[in-house]
């Protein structure tokens, strides 16, 4: 790994497999994705940041330093098909049904329907492999840091979880807790949210 201001580079031992990245980019949102498959390229940009993938190489450039956490999201990608356990946490938290594990020859691999996503990124918050192998393994040679999962640009669990209540609660229809008059509970019955998906 190198750096630089507005730049990263990952050289990862094996090459990436585009089709991987190709099949769960609706998660990421990406404003625009150019793949060759046959030289293992592909570049992902949103706005003033990308990240360019050239066989085993991994480079990002930005102007915003939160930006690093595209590449970050991309090596999650990255992982989660290289490293898929089938345990299909992804599916029971995707609230749109986009998310999937389907067997490829001998393993589970992860998919994301484009056309149902809402990129909300909770099927990469909830995966084992991208919350724990990438953010307390991965990131940490990234970024030379045995601590680099605490760092203050990525999304921590109190973001992530307000961004499911709000989700939660716009599927079924509950006010935010300071619009409810004198009313106990935030979510009624969660049960609703569930029969809902």
């Amino acid at each position: 790994m190198s750096a630089g201001t507005g730049g990263v580079v990952v050289v990862l031992e094996k090459s990436v497999e585009i089709e991987g990245v190709e099949r769960q980019i609706p998660t990421l949102a990406p404003e625009s994705l150019a793949v060759d498959r046959e030289n293992g390229y592909a570049e992902i940009r949103w706005g003033d940041a990308s990240v360019e993938i050239r066989g085993r190489v991994l480079a990002a450039s930005y102007v915003d330093e939160e930006d690093v956490e595209k590449l970050v999201d991309i090596l999650k990608l990255v992982y989660r098909w290289r490293l898929c356990t089938g345990c299909r946490s992804c599916e029971a938290i995707c609230p749109s049904g986009a998310a999937s594990v389907k067997t490829a020859g001998d393993r589970p691999r992860p998919a994301v329907d484009g056309s149902r996503c809402a990129s909300c990124k909770f099927c990469v918050y909830n995966c084992p492999v991208a919350e724990v192998y990438v953010e307390h393994v991965v990131a940490p040679l990234i970024f030379d840091d045995p601590e680099a999962w605490r760092r203050p640009t990525r999304e921590h669990h109190g973001e992530v979880l307000e961004k499911i209540r709000s989700f939660v609660r716009s599927v079924i229809g509950v006010a935010k807790p300071e619009e409810t008059r004198g009313e106990s509970e935030e979510l009624p019955d969660v049960s609703q949210f569930f029969q809902s998906l």
